[in-house]
């Protein structure tokens, strides 16, 4: 399937002079394949210079989260002026950007590629891949989780933080099902307060903005006082923009 992603005016922040403290209008071409063998698979994806890649995976030679050098491999070009994530700080509320050295290890842009720093990915997190050739494919691999829960902390409060997030098992999943009521989301019939899902379109533009409105369904802020909830589909694998009220676990049962 192709798919462009485009990261668009909801999110402010501007990737600038190779910095990833904040990113807009990042354009994505995305192609996914999905195979899993018992509990292990990976996810393909034809990349136009940016991805924004969610992590349904746990590490294969160790239990829990996985490192940015398991779940990337050897796929990155080295060095400042190499290939580099990004993953958001949600304490902070920006993001931290990795570079890859020579001796196979991802580094803090930041901190320098002499200070060792923990690369690890929590299962349900969205991460940026910035590739320095543009039209390359990319692919993440690792262990789908065996749990029948995976609980996320969620950040919240009144000016909306931002949780970047994707779906923490290796299915497609309804946006009425991917986060709700029952996981602790709150609703309001005013749009203004509703907690906001923001997705991206196959044409490479903002697809669409959602609010969680009082009937427990999610629908487009567009059209917002007559719509009906929004049938949006979230692939495998894509990473979405969650801003709540409040603070929230997130507990997820497999849905398998």
């Amino acid at each position: 399937m192709k798919r462009f992603i485009w990261l668009g005016a909801l999110l402010s922040w501007v990737f600038l002079a190779g910095s990833f403290d904040a990113i807009a209008g990042a354009r994505v071409k995305g192609s996914e394949l999905a195979t899993t063998c018992n509990i292990v698979g990976f996810v393909n994806k034809d990349v136009n210079s940016y991805v924004f890649a969610g992590c349904c995976y746990e590490s294969i030679s160790r239990r829990g989260p996985i490192s940015l050098e398991e779940l990337l491999g050897a796929q990155f070009s080295p060095g400042p002026d190499g290939d580099k994530v990004a993953m958001w700080d949600v304490t902070n509320q920006n993001y931290t950007e990795y570079m890859k050295a020579k001796d196979g290890r991802f580094y803090s842009r930041s901190r320098g590629m002499h200070v060792l720093v923990d690369t690890s990915v929590p299962v349900g997190a969205a991460l940026w891949i910035i590739r320095k050739n543009p039209d390359s494919v990319i692919t993440l691999a690792g262990q789908y989780s065996a749990r029948a829960v995976i609980t996320n902390s969620l950040v919240g409060a009144t000016n909306y933080p931002a949780n970047m997030i994707c779906y923490p098992y290796p299915v497609d999943m309804s946006v009425q099902n991917f986060i709700n009521t029952s996981h602790g989301a709150q609703v309001s019939d005013d749009p203004a307060k509703a907690d906001k899902l923001t997705l991206w379109n196959a044409r490479g533009l903002l697809d669409v903005q959602l609010g969680l409105k009082g009937d427990g369904k999610w629908h487009v802020l567009l059209g917002w006082a007559t719509n009906a909830p929004s049938t949006r589909v979230i692939e495998m694998g894509e990473g979405v923009c969650f801003q709540a009220s409040r603070p929230m676990m997130w507990v997820v049962r497999r849905p398998y």
